[in-house]
């Protein structure tokens, strides 16, 4: 993981206005055990401030065994960061760091758990920073639940920079953008997220006088609902005994 993208930055030429930090942000995502769902970082300003540059890095949890952790996933299966969709169009691009996940020269592997993407438009092409920075695709087989950060500062903290993985990894690494002369990095307010991977709770629905499915007291499962509601995913089981309609059966998820 080299930062090849900040060799280029010299080449930005453009003026200098003021600026209002924007926030980038990496939000909150849940998933359960097994599936795969996309997380959108976005960026916003309250100003007409432009960028050239954006270098995105990502890591989710503790980066696993390569970083110094142990998190096995949820592992990122893709990014996309040069899209027409999103902030940084295809047309508008001069240089681009691909997104990849970082790689391990030391194991001669790729870690899952830490991606970078970065890009550089051309002169010309500046961009006001709001809109959806990435797409990322996170897949959590064989993940156990819990909660990981889903960090865009301090990345890949875990390495030595003079141990085996040399001196050429970026030891830590932020998200960051870059605009006017010479394209040096600006101030932005970058905040971390969350992966949230939950398994399904089985909880019962009783039909009490409301009948309010939104009542927490209407839901029972033998142990109190889960410390986390009403951000849950569950199997709903509905009874109908004594209600004057036929059974039903379905889920709400």
């Amino acid at each position: 993981m080299k930062r090849t993208l900040i060799g280029i930055l010299c080449v930005v030429a453009t003026s200098a206005p003021a600026w209002a930090a924007p926030v980038i942000t990496a939000g909150t995502l849940y998933m359960l055990p097994g599936t795969e769902r996309e997380v959108a970082i976005t960026v916003a300003t309250t100003g007409s401030e432009q960028v050239a540059i954006a270098e995105l890095f990502v890591q989710v949890g503790d980066g696993g065994l390569s970083n110094g952790g142990t998190d096995m996933g949820p592992v990122i299966t893709s990014m996309r960061f040069v899209d027409p969709a999103l902030l940084f169009k295809p047309a508008a691009v001069d240089k681009t760091v691909t997104p990849a996940p970082l790689h391990d020269d030391f194991r001669n592997i790729d870690v899952p758990l830490i991606w970078r993407a970065g890009a550089l438009l051309k002169v010309g092409q500046e961009v006001v920073p709001n809109g959806t920075l990435a797409i990322i695709k996170l897949n959590s087989a064989g993940t156990t639940p819990g909660t990981r950060a889903l960090k865009l500062t301090d990345v890949v903290a875990g390495y030595d920079p003079d141990g085996p993985l040399g001196p050429e990894v970026p030891v830590p690494s932020d998200t960051y953008l870059a605009g006017g002369l010479e394209g040096e990095p600006l101030a932005a307010t970058v905040v971390d997220g969350t992966v949230n991977v939950w398994i399904r709770h089985g909880l019962t629905w009783i039909a009490t006088s409301d009948g309010n499915w939104n009542n927490a007291t209407n839901w029972q499962n033998g142990s109190g609902l889960p410390a986390h509601y009403p951000n849950v995913t569950t199997d709903a089981v509905l009874g109908t005994e004594g209600l004057d309609c036929p059974p039903e059966r379905g889920n709400d998820d």
